[in-house]
């Protein structure tokens, strides 16, 4: 994805909730190209961004008076947040999980269609859980190019395939992360009559990309309304969401 189309996704993140945020596009330097991303020169260059995302994410929340930081990250956009959500417990082992939750003041995270490999990303899971209010992991038995790139650049499954759905919903369930939910797209397909397939599907298709948008632009800070916001998304038929 390229800067122009981060650009428009912010803009209708930002029109579609009826301005009620202020929206920034973060990017990083890589050469738009899958070959180069495939051979792993822009997946060093996502790795190195995390570090100017952690950054970023320390400056928003020590010199602004936003309530909540909500972030959508995407693809190989997985990768950048993922570390960048990870570095501030190590760099702040003393602090307790409602002190992190206060001091950054992060909200909604999504991982859409994230291309990160299932093992290193819950090695960080437990950190963006004590990070975040809520998290959301969608996944899919449609997404051919995280597939090819499992197949092409090696390692385990990703996170945004069908196949470490298992893997992350244990995960989940045995170290008790009551904040971290999976969303499975291409749950209950039959009955709907169609699939939402494609690496695309969270903002090309309208019944998965208005579930993106509403964790965020419903966010409460009672547990209450919290569940309360689950349960409607998973009546979205865009797929079913599991601790």
């Amino acid at each position: 994805m390229d800067f122009l189309n981060a650009v428009t996704l912010t803009a209708e993140l930002d029109h579609f909730t009826v301005r009620s945020f202020v929206t920034l596009a973060y990017d990083w330097l890589s050469h738009q190209n899958i070959v180069e991303y495939l051979v792993g020169i822009d997946k060093q260059r996502a790795i190195n961004a995390s570090y100017q995302f952690k950054n970023t994410l320390a400056l928003l929340a020590e010199h602004t008076d936003a309530r909540k930081i909500h972030i959508v990250s995407y693809s190989a956009g997985g990768r950048v947040v993922s570390r960048a959500l990870h570095e501030p417990r190590l760099e702040h082992p003393q602090m307790t999980k409602s002190e992190l939750k206060s001091h950054y003041r992060i909200g909604t995270v999504i991982f859409a269609a994230a291309d990160v490999e299932v093992d290193r990303f819950l090695k960080r899971l437990e950190d963006i859980s004590d990070l975040s209010e809520q998290t959301f992991i969608t996944v899919s038995d449609a997404d051919h190019v995280l597939e090819h790139a499992r197949q092409v650049m090696g390692g385990r499954s990703r996170i945004g395939s069908v196949d470490a759905e298992p893997l992350e919903r244990n995960f989940i369930t045995r170290h008790n992360l009551l904040n971290v939910h999976i969303v499975d797209v291409s749950s209950h397909k039959e009955q709907r009559g169609f699939d939402i397939g494609g690496h695309h599907y969270w903002y090309r298709h309208p019944w998965m990309s208005s579930d993106i948008i509403f964790p965020a632009a419903t966010w409460r800070p009672r547990m209450n309304e919290h569940c309360h916001t689950v349960k409607k998304m998973a009546s979205g038929i865009s797929g079913r969401i599991t601790r």
